[in-house]
């Protein structure tokens, strides 16, 4: 592992002689204290050169020992989906180093561990588990999962879930809601995860324009634009009501 990030670091290339018994003995690495491990992905992925380390870390088939979750999942779904998303998330977290901007652990993970949270939501979607809990249950899980792993603090695995969770509270648009989500203490934080996942998914474009908006106006402005809110919610319930009352009668 420290070949690794000695390779990606200073820009050479693991000679084939060396490389060998990394393929061999990568195992071992599941006899090292998952507090070294941690310690040890921190120098990795917060030194300027995540996706590099995420590469090659796959290429030695070691990632499994430091993301057993993402590992799993990228050996079993959608690939170039979550690949992409991947990639410009491990890019920000480098450029935002290389520009002496703070990274954190707790942002990583949660970009790391966000496409095997949405498999292990649909598992549970599946066996009617409502929305809500199922976000709840399956952000619980896979950091639990992880904490065994990497001996992830628990000051990071809060702030990872509280990323989790901004993002369902962005889709709930209510008068009385915005503010209360525009005050967290994550919310920038959860919006630059909204702002990346929009990235690899239209669909949160027109999203993303509102809260940018809501977030860059001033307080008159964002009264006004949550007081259409309740508006559009009024236009919407009326529409439905109305077809309702004019759909045919079987």
């Amino acid at each position: 592992m420290r070949a690794v990030r000695l390779s990606v670091k200073l820009g050479f290339r693991i000679h084939e002689d060396s490389e060998k018994p990394i393929f061999t003995m990568g195992y071992l690495l599941g006899n090292v204290p998952p507090a070294r491990l941690f310690t040890e992905m921190e120098k990795l992925f917060l030194s300027g050169v995540a996706l590099s380390s995420f590469k090659l870390l796959r290429h030695y088939h070691l990632l499994k020992y430091l993301f057993p979750a993402i590992e799993d999942y990228l050996a079993q779904e959608d690939y170039e989906n979550a690949s992409c998303f991947l990639s410009n998330g491990l890019s920000d977290t480098d450029y935002r180093i290389s520009q002496g901007k703070p990274v954190t652990p707790s942002f990583l993970c949660a970009v790391l561990l966000w496409h095997p949270l949405q498999s292990k939501i649909n598992q549970l979607l599946k066996e009617e588990t409502p929305p809500h809990f199922a976000l709840q249950i399956a952000s619980t899980q896979i950091l639990t999962e992880e904490t065994e792993t990497l001996a992830l603090p628990r000051r990071f695995s809060v702030v990872t879930r509280e990323i989790w969770l901004l993002q369902e509270a962005f889709h709930q648009r209510k008068q009385n809601k915005v503010f209360r989500t525009l005050s967290h203490p994550r919310f920038r934080a959860g919006f630059d995860f909204l702002l990346l996942c929009a990235r690899s998914d239209d669909s949160l474009k027109e999203l993303v324009e509102w809260w940018s908006q809501f977030y860059e106006a001033d307080e008159l402005t964002r009264k006004q634009m949550s007081a259409e809110l309740s508006k559009d919610k009024r236009r919407k319930r009326r529409k439905k009501t109305n077809n309702l009352l004019t759909k045919p009668k079987l």
